[in-house]
């Protein structure tokens, strides 16, 4: 019966030593870290009325709320005590602004459960195209915008802008959804 009772206490002892050392590991790792909203934050890092805003994998910090990968740029801007419903949401989109023009309005199916809504929109002069959503907290509202230069049609026929987009604003909802905020689709 010994030896079965010293093999076990050398698993368990072993067991013990690798959970302290990864515990150990995970913290050093940790230490001096924030994390807000489930996400770790990090000099790209910009957080908002307790919102952990930050871009994906690439895109660096260059201002307020504004982040830049090569020719695609992340912009969030946001609004205190403004109430907006997915119709509102729709006309503005709808109507554009001076520099772009309206291409159409497209409500994405579920991420986690919660479909979007997106806006998109393109200034042909300076062939750049802009998309955005537009998410609701606790009485404000986030515009998230990514605008990217418009790139010659693939061989397949296909517009690298809009995979370039989609990859920047799925991430993007992802973040907001997981720290609570309502898409307009949902408004």
């Amino acid at each position: 019966m010994s030896k079965l009772n010293d093999k076990a206490m050398t698993i368990t002892n072993q067991i013990n030593f690798k959970f302290l050392f990864a515990l150990l590991f995970f913290s050093f790792l940790a230490y001096g870290q924030q994390v807000v909203g489930g996400f770790l934050v990090d000099e790209n890092s910009q957080i908002v009325n307790g919102i952990n805003f930050n871009g994906p994998n690439g895109f660096k910090k260059i201002g307020d709320l504004l982040w830049k990968d090569g020719d695609t740029f992340l912009n969030v801007t946001y609004m205190q005590g403004v109430s907006l419903d997915k119709d509102g949401y729709k006309s503005i989109c709808k109507r554009a602004s001076r520099a772009t023009e309206f291409i159409g309005f497209q409500t994405f199916p579920s991420i986690n459960g919660k479909s979007f809504d997106v806006c998109f929109q393109g200034n042909f002069t300076a062939e750049n195209l802009l998309s955005q959503m537009v998410y609701e907290k606790d009485g404000n509202v986030y515009y998230i915008s990514v605008t990217t230069k418009m790139l010659p049609k693939r061989e397949d026929g296909e517009i690298k802008e809009y995979e370039i987009m989609a990859r920047v604003l799925g991430y993007m909802a992802v973040r907001m959804i997981n720290q609570g905020l309502v898409n307009s689709s949902e408004l």
